[in-house]
């Protein structure tokens, strides 16, 4: 599967949905380059980097990097890299891109590299370790209601599973 293409059709999607007054320039520009099902990477890219133009403020979310292949992986990071240095040379803010993944060492790499020198966070088990907790007391107190579970069997399903969140089990 290219995930790379999937990525920029998706988002192209998610911005026409948004702007619909680019249908027509999307329309005539697939059917100008003899792809109406737009299955070229080139195409997808040089339509994202017209609409980016176009509008005055995006802010993208590409989640799941680590599971392309590298080569793909590499290629979405330096497009939208050099799309958001683009971007920002024209008007300050104008593009944001948010990466969410496992970290990778290539990943890490190419946007240290940036010329935005964007900001990397990392959050381990202890930054969500409360919402967890709040969230599985939750959903097993509904379980309890609805089964029939005494109080020693909720503690236990609650125990088990807020231990395999923070992984020790």
């Amino acid at each position: 599967m290219n995930h790379a293409l999937a990525v920029y059709k998706g988002l192209l999607r998610q911005i026409i949905a948004q702007h619909p007054h680019l249908l027509p320039h999307a329309y005539e520009k697939r059917l100008s380059n003899s792809d109406p099902l737009l299955r070229s990477q080139l195409l997808a890219k040089q339509m994202l980097e017209t609409f980016c133009a176009d509008i005055d403020y995006q802010y993208f979310i590409i989640d799941g990097l680590d599971e392309c292949e590298v080569g793909e992986r590499k290629e979405i990071l330096k497009f939208f890299v050099k799309l958001a240095e683009t971007c920002e040379l024209q008007k300050p803010g104008k593009l944001r891109v948010l990466f969410s993944s496992q970290d990778q060492a290539e990943i890490r790499k190419i946007l240290n590299d940036s010329k935005t020198r964007p900001s990397i966070f990392s959050l381990n088990p202890d930054h969500n370790k409360d919402d967890i907790t709040y969230f599985v007391k939750n959903w097993v107190g509904k379980i309890r209601e609805k089964h029939d579970i005494n109080e020693v069997q909720q503690e236990y399903i609650e125990c088990t599973i807020v231990s395999k969140a923070r992984g020790k089990l």
